[in-house]
């Protein structure tokens, strides 16, 4: 896991987020799959390489967005259908921690529009 950088201190989700899920940009890329927030896999930096008996199979890798179950759809069904790849298509998350150990996040309340403003303004770089 990922400590967060000093400049997250100002967000709302400072204290409930459990790492930092920094973005995966591909040089020249002219595509970015954005996301809402990071997962467990994401958060632990554990790559989803295939299933056995529907129990994922993961391998350790740098914290990244989407490699998690998500990002394994991704990768084999919706890229592909595009015709791309992951090495060309870079990818990111709105929220770039995953807070209070949840996936759903309550994206009515003022606390999400103030995390999304932050994390877009300090970190969403493309």
């Amino acid at each position: 896991m990922l400590p967060k950088p000093k400049i997250c201190a100002a967000c709302p989700f400072y204290g409930d987020g459990q790492g930092f899920v920094p973005d995966q940009l591909i040089e020249n890329s002219t595509v970015l799959v954005l996301a809402q927030n990071p997962g467990k896999n994401e958060e632990a930096g554990e790559r989803i390489s295939g299933y056995s008996g529907g129990t994922p199979i993961t391998e350790p890798c740098e914290p990244q967005p989407l490699i998690g179950a998500t990002g394994w759809v991704l990768d084999k069904t919706y890229l592909p259908l595009a015709g791309l790849t992951r090495d060309t298509v870079s990818v990111a998350n709105v929220i770039k921690c995953r807070v209070g150990g949840k996936n759903d996040l309550p994206t009515t309340t003022p606390e999400y529009t103030q995390a999304v403003h932050h994390c877009t303004r300090h970190h969403l770089i493309i």
